[in-house]
């Protein structure tokens, strides 16, 4: 069989949130050859659209191929030719980071051309998504065939010029295909394919020997099991449509076209699976972040909306972590590579830029977390500063979530929604399964922080022998960085990430050698960090001095404002809730997930409830355990006349970023 006939597409699944194409009142020709340039010879010089037919030979990557065909169609037609060099985008660059929506491997396999499968796709909605996410770099960028797969710096910046605008899916209606067609000048397409495809009639050595009018004409063949197949459609005939494919230009050749053939509509109703339309977006790399949100800032206490960012947004400026390992496929996939891609960024600046490094909590998705990190980060960019967020549990509460909704409910069923018992039934309830969560959450954070060779945590489940945990190996590069300030933001259970990696630096090494890495590391950290600024953090106040003790008396000699904790006030505090549960989620983890006593509290608590002001002095009596300088702000509540609150109003409170902005805009001018 030939190879060109195995599948490398499949059908895509159903999804409702997918938007379809509607048709328009725009009046349709008879046939519709698409862009000027697929239109044959003119003025007797040689046709572009020859340059335009690609050649996947027999890589799995029809998909990206397609998909380069149609993005560069459209990039073309929008040019002046006498302005631009004509070049095409990167196949390679679609197919790879489709692949890893789907799926990834380890760095040193993903990175390098041999990870890449014959099996190709599992949808062209793979493909779509991608180019969504990280837009595409010229072929020149990343040729095809290159054996380095890497998103490096260079290639995600000359990607963000040529990124993705509307795209909706195509029903499989004849009308519906014709108005695409007209409108948009293609259509990404997957099909079966059958032998007809690589028959004599296809292929312009061969085909003269058939009649004119089936010259180019894909016949009738043998059915073929497992064969999708990606490419795009570009016009229509009376007989059927015009297929632009990317098996070079020996094959196709209707009407006189290499690459093209005539798709008969019989053929295209029987064996057609899903089809694609879409608008490129307007080229402006730096513009799209001004977008979010109704008023383009970050501070804005609006609900979030639901579409989700695209990674290109905010590519080189995250870290995305899960069961304490990089994410390494999907939209927001990260690795030890890309921090060390961004690091090494800063380092070779000649501009030194200072680092807001925002660890984030774990109260939002993973797709609602990186919209508020989108938008901080615009605000950070304006005052000169280098944004970066670390995602580290996002994931987790996205899988956690629908199961505690569900407890809870079981428990307004048992009591009522009024009952005055409702609270500690819901906790009772979620115990079980919150305790777990919470166990969960507090193993990654370990994992995620841990150096190697560490006395405490030798032989912690999930921490590779000989090597360090992804978040530790993260702060350690960026304390790294000489002469980059580091300020730290963190919310909520971000604090139990880097009190981990703190407790590390401090932990007993089992060897001399480890013992002198781990001093060099924390006083790297110590030096580069400038300030820490904690909301709400999720832990108790033993755990809190034991971790964050260090780091708070290193800052004080640095400086006033540099060591904050940002707590809710007592009224604020009063109308948080979850739920069903009338207090907040601190009380929840607190007494149920965690079991403590009605007197334990958590340091991000109201100062009331928390006693915060009481156990500093208590710890202050001797400088080795106080915590000089740490000052104690509230968060007050945005509207008096509201009822109810939520935990994502005082750990993403408005004001509160805008002066922890300012205060950090204030340290950087006496540095």
């Amino acid at each position: 069989m030939d190879k060109r006939l195995r599948q490398k597409v499949r059908r895509d699944p159903s999804d409702l949130r997918d938007q379809y194409y509607t048709p328009t009142l725009q009046p349709l020709g008879h046939r519709f050859y698409g862009a000027s340039y697929l239109q044959g010879p003119d003025n007797g010089q040689d046709t572009p659209w020859c340059y335009l037919v690609r050649d996947q030979h027999q890589d799995g990557s029809c998909a990206g191929h397609a998909l380069a065909h149609l993005i560069d169609i459209q990039r073309f037609k929008s040019w002046d030719n006498t302005t631009h060099d004509q070049t095409g985008v990167s196949a390679d660059m679609l197919y790879t980071m489709a692949q890893r929506q789907e799926g990834g491997q380890e760095d040193a396999v993903r990175e390098t051309r041999d990870r890449r499968t014959p099996e190709g796709l599992s949808s062209l909605r793979s493909v779509v998504k991608a180019f969504y996410h990280f837009g595409v770099c010229p072929e020149a960028s990343w040729p095809q065939g290159s054996q380095d797969c890497t998103l490096n710096v260079e290639r995600a910046k000359h990607a963000k010029s040529t990124t993705l605008g509307a795209y909706y899916r195509v029903r499989p209606y004849l009308n519906d295909y014709h108005a695409a067609l007209s409108e948009a000048d293609g259509i990404l397409v997957s099909a079966e394919l059958h032998a007809g495809w690589v028959d004599d009639a296809v292929d312009p050595r061969k085909y003269l020997g058939h009649a004119p009018d089936q010259q180019g004409v894909i016949p009738r063949g043998r059915p073929i099991v497992n064969s999708g197949h990606a490419f795009i459609i570009v016009g229509y005939t009376d007989r059927g449509f015009l297929v632009l494919n990317s098996w070079g230009l020996n094959w196709g050749g209707y009407d006189g076209r290499p690459g093209i053939a005539l798709w008969p509509y019989e053929d295209w109703a029987e064996h057609v699976m899903d089809a694609w339309v879409l608008r490129l977006g307007v080229s402006a790399p730096n513009a799209f972040q001004h977008s979010i949100g109704q008023q383009g800032i970050l501070f804005d206490d609006r609900t979030i909306k639901s579409s989700s960012s695209a990674c290109h947004q905010l590519l080189g400026h995250y870290a995305h972590l899960d069961d304490g390992k990089h994410v390494d496929h999907g939209s927001y996939e990260s690795s030890i590579t890309s921090v060390n891609m961004t690091v090494d960024q800063l380092a070779k600046s000649a501009v030194r830029r200072p680092v807001v490094m925002s660890v984030t909590g774990s109260l939002l998705g993973m797709k609602q977390a990186f919209q508020v990190e989108v938008k901080r980060s615009q605000a950070i960019k304006t005052m000169g500063m280098y944004p970066y967020a670390v995602f580290w549990c996002n994931d987790f509460m996205e899988s956690s979530i629908s199961v505690l909704s569900h407890l809870f409910q079981e428990a307004v069923e048992k009591v009522g929604p009024h009952s005055k018992n409702l609270d500690r039934v819901i906790e009772r309830t979620t115990s079980g399964i919150g305790r777990a969560f919470w166990r969960d959450l507090k193993r990654s954070a370990q994992i995620a922080s841990a150096h190697s060779g560490g006395a405490a945590l030798r032989g912690a489940v999930g921490l590779s022998t000989g090597k360090d945990g992804h978040a530790a190996h993260m702060f350690d590069s960026f304390a790294a960085v000489e002469n980059v300030d580091l300020h730290l933001v963190v919310d909520g259970a971000g604090a139990l990430l880097l009190g981990n990696y703190l407790l590390s630096l401090e932990d007993a090494a089992t060897t001399s050698t480890e013992k002198k890495r781990r001093a060099q590391l924390k006083q790297n950290f110590f030096d580069r960090v400038v300030s820490l600024n904690l909301i709400a953090p999720s832990i108790d106040f033993a755990d809190f001095h034991k971790a964050y003790g260090p780091l708070i008396r290193a800052l004080a000699k640095k400086g006033n404002d540099r060591a904050l904790l940002w707590v809710p006030s007592e009224a604020l505090e009063a109308k948080l809730h979850v739920g069903y549960y009338s207090h907040s989620i601190l009380d929840l983890v607190l007494y149920s997930f965690e079991g403590a006593p009605r007197d334990h509290s958590y340091v991000g608590m109201s100062r009331a409830r928390s006693k915060i002001a009481e156990k500093i002095a208590m710890v202050g009596r001797s400088p080795i355990t106080s915590l000089p300088g740490l000052q104690v702000r509230t968060i007050e509540q945005p509207d008096a006349d509201r009822q109810y609150y939520l935990q994502t109003d005082v750990n993403l409170n408005a004001e509160c970023q805008a002066r922890i902005l300012g205060i950090l805009a204030d340290i950087q001018k006496k540095i």
